[in-house]
């Protein structure tokens, strides 16, 4: 299957560029044959390097865009099927959705498709795509943790707070040797694909942060649990479902919580509905049925 895969400023270490770095990779694995394409922040389209096979033969299976101004750069040019995956719900991304008529529409969280769903737009519920790490180091104790938070408040909190407890800390934002950076801890404060990437290698997990984006105002969720997980994820893990303002009082009790099996918990559940496998295959299988 020849499939085209989208996304803006790839290069970095977003949620959803690691999705669609995943998911490429993962296509190619499954004997597929991909072009991954890369606008930059000026809206000029770049190879994604190590992910193209050589420019497939026209017509593509399927057309994956990923993002509000990718989609409008190729919205009318591109002729084969084409999937949207929404990873937010900005007004942006609503108004973008609603004024192109799409083939299909994928919601990456149960939130996600509701507020699709609440605008009459129709989409189906496929998880970020995480590629499930084979080494990793299993934690004993809570010793060390890294924030991927983005918000400065919060990270000032954090590091307040796991001083007092003892615990050191990596602050890590847009770092590429991220992935390296959580296999060393043994907890991760985050939200969404960040958190996600964290629990895949067996680590405990805080959801705590606040992006441009969060209208509400809302911290995170706080620790994650084989009790509370289910609801977390239906907000992607942002914690918008929970409405937490954090403060060194609270945020002290959520890490109190932390314990290495938990994090093993995490990992499993992590394998069991987001390995990039199982989401490649939903993808393929949406493909096809669209044909």
């Amino acid at each position: 299957m020849n499939i085209s895969i989208i996304g803006r400023n790839l290069e970095d270490v977003s949620g959803m560029s690691r999705h669609v770095s995943s998911l490429a990779s993962t296509f190619l694995v499954l004997g597929h044959c991909v072009h991954a394409v890369n606008f930059d922040k000026h809206g000029i389209a770049i190879q994604f390097e190590g992910y193209d096979m050589g420019t497939p033969a026209f017509p593509y299976d399927a057309t994956i865009v990923n993002d509000s101004d990718s989609f409008e750069a190729i919205y009318g040019i591109v002729k084969n099927r084409i999937i949207r995956t929404v990873h937010g719900i900005t007004q942006v991304e609503l108004d973008s959705i609603e004024n192109h008529p799409l083939h299909e529409l994928i919601a990456v969280s149960a939130n996600i498709r509701d507020a699709l769903a609440m605008r009459g737009l129709k989409s189906n519920f496929i998880r970020n795509a995480i590629t499930m790490p084979v080494n990793y180091v299993k934690p004993a104790e809570i010793k060390k943790a890294v924030s991927m938070a983005r918000n400065d408040r919060l990270n000032f909190l954090i590091k307040k707070c796991t001083q007092k407890l003892g615990i050191a800390l990596d602050i890590c934002v847009d770092n590429p040797n991220i992935d390296r950076i959580i296999d060393g801890c043994d907890l991760v404060f985050g939200i969404g694909r960040s958190l996600l990437d964290g629990m895949s290698m067996g680590k405990s997990a805080i959801s705590i942060d606040k992006r441009f984006y969060n209208e509400q105002n809302y911290e995170g969720y706080g620790y994650i649990t084989k009790d509370n997980i289910e609801h977390a994820e239906i907000c992607n893990f942002t914690g918008f479902n929970n409405k937490r303002l954090f403060t060194e009082e609270s945020l002290m009790e959520e890490i109190k919580k932390a314990k290495p099996e938990d994090g093993l918990f995490n990992r499993q559940y992590v394998e069991n509905h987001y390995d990039s496998i199982k989401i490649a295959k939903e993808y393929i299988r949406m493909i096809e049925a669209m044909k």
